[in-house]
């Protein structure tokens, strides 16, 4: 994770070259296998699919299915050793064998495009492109990343510098630029919300800055990293940190349940009740109280014991984040 990004990428694509423990095959769409092992060397196919790469210029797009004819012509047996193309027990996703070489296209040829549109596209070797939106991938065009594959030395471009921008209401959306230490000290405290597109999104919370507390992070580290990838703090997030730093937590805000009763004898009732008073929280008024949600249920039972049944309504407010 300290290696400059151009650096890292390049050393986990040739990680992926050159991998025993990861087997594409095994995870091509389709394809199943009755055995517990797969027969297959999964480093024999990606050394075939880079010798071919290696002669396409980078930055040209190319058809997806003229590679996988390519292939189909002029070396079929890439990936079987001797050109065996009966002793291997691969299934399709109906459970049909795939014996012979007339299921090339349903094993060689799914393999070809899972490489090409899977691992070489998520390790920013290659860009894909579609017809429409919404259409399966028909081309594909090789990044200068493509190289590390096939050459020791790349000269590739240092990364675009990237700033975050941190919003007033504590969300924060962090570049896919940003050097992973860094997005690495956001996590720390912040909470995660997900990633859009190439943008990382996180936000400010009194919960997350509590775990940071916990975990030994101080206001002032909090601060430094937020200014090392905004550049700056808005007014009014910077007396929020300030208050934070000072008195912890000052607002709360919970999820509870209003009980209401139609009349207040029925309230005082069940105030009265030994098993159900517990469970009530602060009056809001003669015929209204308090519920915290965790003792709705008990409630409910409980008063059904006292011959009062509760109409539970907007039930899904329980799905609610």
């Amino acid at each position: 994770l300290d290696l400059p990004v151009p650096q890292a990428a390049a050393r986990l694509l040739r990680a992926w070259r050159d991998s025993v423990a990861w087997n594409d095959l095994a995870h091509t769409p389709g394809l199943g296998c009755p055995e517990d092992t797969w027969p297959n060397d999964p480093r024999l196919a990606r050394r075939a699919l880079v010798a071919w790469l290696a002669r396409i210029p980078p930055g040209a797009w190319w058809d997806l299915e003229s590679l996988v004819a390519f292939a189909h012509e002029t070396e079929p047996a890439f990936q079987r050793p001797g050109g065996d193309f009966d002793s291997w027990y691969l299934t399709d996703g109906r459970g049909t064998f795939l014996r012979g070489f007339e299921h090339w296209h349903a094993v060689e040829g799914a393999l070809l495009r899972h490489l090409l549109t899977g691992p070489l596209h998520w390790l920013g070797a290659a860009d894909l492109g579609a017809a429409g939106e919404g259409l399966p991938p028909s081309a594909f065009r090789l990044a200068p990343l493509a190289a590390a594959l096939w050459q020791e030395e790349v000269d590739l471009p240092p990364p675009l510098p990237a700033r975050a921008r941190l919003h007033p209401d504590g969300r924060l959306e962090v570049p896919a630029g940003v050097p992973p230490p860094l997005r690495y000290q956001v996590a720390r405290f912040t909470e995660w919300e997900g990633l859009k597109g190439r943008v990382y999104h996180y936000r400010l919370t009194a919960r997350s800055l509590e775990r940071a507390r916990e975990g030994g992070l101080r206001p002032a580290h909090v601060r430094a990293v937020l200014v090392t990838l905004a550049g700056n703090i808005p007014s009014t997030l910077e007396q929020a940190l300030e208050r934070w730093a000072r008195r912890g937590t000052e607002v709360r805000l919970e999820r509870r349940w209003v009980l209401r009763v139609t009349d207040p004898e029925v309230l005082r009732t069940l105030r009265r009740d030994r098993a159900v008073a517990p469970l009530l929280g602060p009056a809001l008024g003669p015929t209204a109280v308090l519920v915290a949600a965790q003792h709705r249920e008990a409630l409910r039972r409980a008063a059904a014991r006292l011959g009062l049944l509760l109409a539970l309504e907007n039930p899904e407010a329980d799905d609610l984040p």
